[in-house]
């Protein structure tokens, strides 16, 4: 199935995935989410 990495959420729960979504985005931009996937799945 390839490469990547996701998050399920209960269909429905939009305030979930907005909250996610917001979360994401936030560490995406300030590098945390680099950070870590590089101490965690880089090869």
């Amino acid at each position: 199935f390839g490469t990547g990495l996701g998050i399920a959420v209960r269909q429905g729960n939009t305030e979930l995935q907005q909250k996610l979504n917001t979360a994401l985005e936030k560490v995406k931009k300030d590098g945390t989410y680099e950070t870590i996937y590089n101490k965690w799945f880089q090869k």
